[in-house]
């Protein structure tokens, strides 16, 4: 990576990875690695600043979820090289897991600053809108979710 961080998000398109977003005075900043060229590189910054959050692809954009004390949802299109800001989640929560099931994102668990939450909401992104979807049974955080 080409500046140090921690707290950040991670997710993969074509052969790349993409590096959100984490601590270190690179909240705001993103990278790009070509897994081909092996090069990293900036991209443009998102608009909020962020750690703690979560990212996932969707039909070809990157979207970045969340983080300490946001609601905030923005999406990436690498061919426009722009970030727009998308529907706010509606639960605070960073260290919140996130994955793509039948084109949907759905957003898991997380923490609020006070507790660990058991929360999932989901994410339509052709009415771009969050919706409640259901309640985990134990609360969590700083877990992964993978769609298989």
């Amino acid at each position: 990576m080409l500046q140090p961080r921690s707290h950040h998000a991670m997710c993969s398109l074509d052969y790349s990875l993409y590096c959100l977003g984490g601590s270190f005075e690179s909240e705001k900043s993103c990278e790009h690695y070509d897994i081909r060229s092996g090069e990293w590189n900036l991209i443009s910054p998102m608009n909020e600043i962020t750690y703690g959050l979560a990212s996932v692809e969707l039909d070809g954009k990157i979207y970045a979820i969340g983080g300490w004390g946001k609601t905030a949802v923005e999406c990436y299109d690498p061919v426009a090289g722009k970030w727009r800001v998308l529907a706010q989640k509606q639960v605070d929560s960073s260290y919140h897991g996130a994955c793509v099931v039948n084109q949907q994102i759905y957003a898991v668990g997380g923490w609020n600053g006070c507790k660990s939450l058991n929360s999932v909401e989901v994410y339509d992104n052709l009415q771009d809108c969050w919706s409640p979807c259901f309640s985990l049974v134990e609360p969590v955080y700083g877990h992964t979710v993978v769609a298989i």
